[in-house]
């Protein structure tokens, strides 16, 4: 979050001093390399400077560049664990959010805005705003604003760069808060039409954020949940998906079935705005998202059930070879937290297969980690050691493989197609998001199963 938005910020903004810091000296030192943590595809040929812009730097000098800050945005990582047997329970971690809040405490100088860009739960800037209000003297005073981020791996660049729109909230009765909500937007006007900030409440602000994140996963647990209905009754969800998408007022995007999301923030918002609702004593809105992650953890089940199941089950599945073909939680990013990859490798995993996993832009380390390869459960490290392998390609993956499951669209599946000339016979290809040339697989001799079909 808080790169991409300050690579943009600067650019956009020569005459602003932009400073990004953090406590970890290591991510500074790559940033300041020429081998960034992240990885951007999308939209960074937009910012002709790069992260490299003069008025941009990075710094692990945190109360410096408090000290001399008008703004600070609050950019920090707030995991979440997502019980779903009770929203009762949600526990978001703000530790790192809380942290930065006592930082703010400790170094400023002066009257600082203070935006809280980090997903949140409800109600926390105002919580934030109460904090710094008791730390307020003569010579340090403190405004908060809810600035809250709409962006996606793999293009936050693009997102920022061309935003649908970008919401600003802040305490409606307070005329210091709200100057610096015009302050704020007057450094997204120029790139940002002003029809496209839009000012609202702090609460009304979070809320938006969380709803956003909550609509989208109902939408793919809806296409989802029509796809099962598919595989039972002989229907074809891409075409349901095409006739649906094509009614203006439902629109294409977030239609294609698959094996279920992930990610870091579609699962924990939903939660987040179940949890608030149940909070709120509205026990109908909350088990109606509830029942969107359900859906979710349903469908990543029930498609690895299907591709065990038509491999033989378990019994005959012992020893065999499975190619799984992408890991991060979606196309063309390194992340993998709370991949739905995870649930069909540990499945295959479970039923006795031996799995060869490839994936272009995810490690071994990060691969390995969210298998629970540091698990203390001897049993679960010794799967792992004995039967994973993370491949350097897609073809030494496939060798001597019985089946293929592709979970992502990765780069050297472009022409649709899957390396044949390696595998054992019968072939199978599982295709997890329906974007393969399965006509084209069949002439090959592959069996060619699709989520949906």
């Amino acid at each position: 979050i808080g790169t991409s938005t300050s690579a943009v910020l600067a650019y956009r903004n020569p005459s602003c001093e932009i400073k990004v810091v953090d406590v970890n000296g290591d991510r500074i030192s790559r940033w300041n390399s020429s081998n960034p943590p992240i990885f951007e595809p999308a939209g960074a040929e937009d910012i002709e400077d790069g992260p490299r812009a003069p008025n941009l730097t990075f710094s692990v000098d945190i109360a410096g560049a408090i000290a001399e800050a008008d703004v600070v945005f609050i950019c920090v990582d707030t995991p979440a664990h997502v019980n779903l047997s009770s929203v009762d329970h949600f526990d978001m971690d703000l530790t790192r959010h809380d942290g930065a809040l006592r930082m703010i405490v400790e170094s400023s100088v002066g009257h600082t805005v203070v935006v809280e860009k980090s997903t949140v739960p409800g109600g926390t800037s105002q919580r934030s705003a109460d904090f710094l209000a008791s730390y307020t003297t003569p010579e340090k005073s403190f405004t908060v604003l809810s600035n809250p981020e709409y962006l996606a791996q793999g293009t936050s660049i693009n997102d920022i760069m061309y935003p649908d729109r970008v919401i600003i909230g802040y305490t409606q009765d307070d005329p210091a808060a709200k100057a610096a909500s015009e302050a704020l937007a007057n450094l997204y006007i120029p790139w940002v039409p002003p029809n496209r900030v839009l000012t609202m409440s702090l609460f009304s602000s979070e809320l938006t954020k969380l709803a956003h994140n909550a609509f989208l996963a109902q939408r793919v647990s809806s296409i989802n949940a029509l796809s099962a209905i598919c595989e039972a009754s002989g229907g074809d969800i891409a075409d349901v998906s095409r006739g649906l998408g094509m009614n203006a007022r439902i629109g294409s995007k977030y239609l294609r079935a698959s094996f279920g999301f992930g990610g870091s923030c579609l699962v924990k918002d939903t939660a987040s705005l179940a949890y608030l609702a149940r909070s709120l004593g509205l026990a109908e809105p909350s088990d109606y998202w509830k029942h969107v992650l359900l859906l979710n953890e349903y469908q990543k089940a029930r498609v690895a059930e299907r591709i065990v199941t038509q491999l033989g089950g378990a019994p005959l599945l012992h020893q065999e070879r499975i190619a799984v073909l992408g890991f991060a939680y979606k196309k063309e990013t390194r992340d993998t937290r709370g991949t739905p990859a995870r649930d069909v490798v540990l499945q295959l995993l479970k039923s006795g297969a031996s799995v060869a996993l490839y994936d272009p832009y995810a490690s071994v380390t990060q691969i390995q980690t969210e298998l629970g390869g540091q698990s203390s459960d001897p049993l679960v490290s010794a799967t792992l050691q004995d039967h994973l392998t993370v491949s350097p390609s897609v073809y030494d993956a496939c060798r001597d493989a019985r089946a293929v499951v592709v979970l992502n669209e990765i780069p050297e599946l472009d022409n649709g197609n899957a390396p044949a000339e390696s595998m054992r016979e019968p072939r199978y290809v599982f295709d997890g998001k329906g974007f393969l040339d399965s006509r084209g697989l069949e002439q090959q001799g592959f069996i060619v199963e699709v989520v949906g079909r």
